[in-house]
């Protein structure tokens, strides 16, 4: 038999209420860190797969002779490159900087990964013949 005014195990409805408030605040602090973590994650991704897309167009270009690509700005390339299901449109344009492209043996070369119409990654270079 119990006692009258024995201890029970268990927790008050003001103390449950009191430990919801609580995890409720700390989660609503959280919450948007999160949800900025996530989108950080995201972009981050988005921009590694288009300098992937953008360096394969490069690699592309290594094996062709600079005098064989095209030597003025007017005359610039797209083609899509697919980077884990993604698809970049990626904008080649040569000799945007005339100064570079002196000669037949160098190429100045801008390539430009977009993806849904946002830019995400640009690189350029000048592409040579050695002796």
């Amino acid at each position: 038999m119990r006692k009258l005014g024995a201890i029970s195990a268990g927790f008050t409805l003001i103390e449950v209420m009191v430990a919801l408030s609580i995890f409720g605040i700390v989660a609503a602090g959280v919450a948007p860190a999160f949800t900025n973590f996530i989108r950080f994650s995201n972009d981050s991704q988005l921009k590694t797969q288009g300098m992937q897309a953008a360096e394969q167009k490069l690699d592309q270009l290594r094996y062709v002779d600079p005098a064989s690509l095209p030597n003025s700005a007017a005359s610039p390339t797209d083609e899509i490159i697919t980077v884990s299901s993604r698809n970049f449109n990626i904008h080649t344009v040569f000799c945007s900087q005339a100064s570079y492209c002196v000669g037949g043996r160098t190429r100045h070369v801008v390539v430009t990964a977009s993806y849904s119409g946002q830019e995400v990654f640009e690189l350029e270079t000048v592409f040579t013949t050695l002796r």
